[in-house]
């Protein structure tokens, strides 16, 4: 099962030269969890999270792109499985969807859930455990 039908193109951007205190106010107000950093062309920088502004001391003028993440991005077309891998390894619960080189939109870690929550009823722990462990 691919993510082309749980990408959705509606999406919050801002400007990377945007203010902290300004994309804080839009975080808090809107349903997402993290918002798309583009550059003054609209080009894909990054991703900032309403988390890692609550977890930074800031300065409310500081501009956007010191804040930039760069989780795992993933093809339109891409497995579900793999996207949920890429969502784990990244700590992300949105990760940037493109389309080749241009950004698509995102999927939601909610989305993944959702999409395969009917068939998560036929794993067991072997299926899904790793013997891999760090210590």
């Amino acid at each position: 099962m691919d993510i082309t039908e749980i990408v959705t193109t509606e999406f919050e951007t801002v400007d990377a030269d945007t203010r902290a205190a300004k994309l804080a106010s839009q975080l808090q107000s809107a349903a997402s969890r993290a918002v798309i950093v583009t550059d003054d062309d609209g080009e894909y920088r990054g991703v900032v999270t309403l988390r890692q502004l609550g977890h930074t001391h800031r300065d409310p003028d500081t501009k956007v792109k010191r804040f930039l993440w760069h989780p795992a991005t993933v093809q339109r077309g891409a497995d579900v499985r793999d996207v949920a891998r890429a969502m784990v390894a990244s700590r992300s619960d949105v990760l940037p969807v493109f389309e080749g080189e241009t950004l698509y939109g995102v999927v939601t870690s909610d989305a993944v859930l959702e999409a395969v929550k009917n068939f998560l009823g036929v794993l067991t722990v072997e299926d899904v455990y790793t013997s891999d462990l760090v210590t």
